[in-house]
């Protein structure tokens, strides 16, 4: 606790992310973040709000499609630790089911929105660290 308040770094923040499967078989909606990394739709957890329903309205607000959560547990969890920059960010990535038709509208933080497969992730220079781990994790269970 610091004189004006709880110490901002104190705790890591929590961001959820859903991976829905896009229009073609084996593919999952991503988008560039700041037109420069692929990653799935997601953001920061608010107060009082529910993994579940974070990831969903994230992935509401940066693809302008609506989705559901399909399984309620997270199928992965990671940490991202950077000490030299004080940086904590827990990840929870959730699979989710497009409610709507395909047609994204990318916001602000997420440009292009796609559909690829964790393969293609996995190997694409422009794929984010965590997205491709989160890919890792989705092509190992096709199985």
């Amino acid at each position: 606790m610091t004189k004006s308040g709880p110490d901002r770094h104190a705790r890591p923040w929590v961001d959820a992310v859903l991976a829905v499967p896009g229009p073609e078989a084996g593919t999952y909606v991503v988008g560039l973040h700041h037109g420069k990394q692929w990653v799935f739709p997601g953001g920061r957890v608010n107060r009082f709000e529910s993994l579940q329903s974070a990831a969903v309205r994230e992935f509401a607000e940066e693809t302008g499609m609506n989705a559901l959560v399909a399984w309620a547990e997270p199928f992965a969890t990671f940490d991202e630790i950077d000490e030299a920059n004080d940086y904590h960010r827990v990840v929870v990535a959730i699979r989710g089911v497009l409610m709507s038709r395909w047609g994204p509208d990318g916001s602000d933080d997420l440009r292009h929105v796609v559909a690829m497969t964790p393969a293609d992730l996995i190997v694409d220079r422009r794929t984010s660290d965590m997205t491709r781990r989160i890919a890792w994790v989705l092509h190992e269970s096709k199985a």
